[in-house]
């Protein structure tokens, strides 16, 4: 369900991010049938702007600027498209940033989903992940 994009970082990053966090809180919030119509995807970039025909694009620079994680969202068939700020990527390692992000995607998850198509109305709430050191 999760796939990444090209990445300064690392690949392994985005996998433990993907699995640990999105994972749990997009599965507690959406069915599985719901999710088959679901795309998540994880980026390094600075910013994500809307291109032509909503098309989404990473406009990160690799000159050393701060990166960040994005989680995009996007709803087929509908075609409505989200995208939320996680946290910078040189805070992965610190754990205590890593479960408010999480729980802060958590809450962002919850009310968009109510304003979406596929969920329009409903209130469902999602299960932050406990993380622990490994």
């Amino acid at each position: 369900m999760l796939t990444g994009m090209i990445c300064v970082m690392g690949e392994r990053d985005l996998d433990w991010v993907g699995d640990r966090v999105v994972e749990p809180i997009v599965s507690s919030v959406f069915t599985e049938e719901e999710r088959r119509g679901l795309c998540v995807s994880l980026i390094w970039g600075l910013e994500l702007r809307a291109g032509d025909g909503g098309a989404w694009e990473e406009t990160a620079r690799r000159d050393g600027t701060l990166w960040w994680v994005w989680v995009k969202f996007k709803l087929r068939p509908s075609g409505e498209v989200a995208q939320w700020r996680l946290c910078a990527a040189g805070e992965l390692d610190d754990l205590d940033v890593v479960r408010q992000a999480a729980f802060d995607l958590g809450g962002w998850v919850e009310d968009w989903f109510c304003e979406t198509s596929v969920g329009w109305g409903q209130q469902r709430h999602a299960q932050i992940p406990s993380l622990t050191e490994e």
